[in-house]
């Protein structure tokens, strides 16, 4: 993914003068679930790519888990709705992504360190951390 902090009058320029990037740290997790639905990839492995994974490579040992001392962060999700991809790209400058069409799911709800940062819609921006003290938490 690619949070691609770039407007579309940059995404415009001619290719050896536009920046590099496409805004998609917002639908990844759309599409892997919409691939887990279709039954491309199994639901543990959208699971691991979007927890687990991140967490390990930044070394974070208690993101990423479910239990006793890990960081209570979460995402629900419906699956019985559909998302429209390009109505998906809220918080990027882009506003804009290659992505098109409907994906199976949608995210309900997003809770970070046990504060809801996202509900239908509705986006509440949480106490910045820096990543070298998240490591500490």
């Amino acid at each position: 993914t690619d949070h691609a902090p770039h407007t579309i009058e940059e995404k415009s320029l001619p290719f050896e003068l536009c920046p590099s990037g496409i805004a998609s740290v917002e639908v990844a997790p759309l599409l892997l679930l919409d691939l887990a639905m279709k039954d491309f990839i199994p639901l543990s492995t959208v699971v691991k790519l979007l927890s687990r994974g991140p967490a390990t490579l930044l070394n974070l040992r208690r993101w990423g888990c479910i239990g006793r001392g890990c960081i209570a962060s979460f995402t629900f999700v419906d699956f019985h709705t559909e998302t429209r991809l390009e109505d998906a790209v809220h918080e990027s400058k882009a506003k804009s992504i290659p992505y098109r069409g409907t994906v199976r799911g949608s995210i309900c709800v997003t809770m970070v360190r046990g504060r809801v940062v996202y509900y239908q819609g509705e986006l509440y921006k949480p106490r910045a951390i820096p990543l070298t003290e998240v490591s500490k938490i």
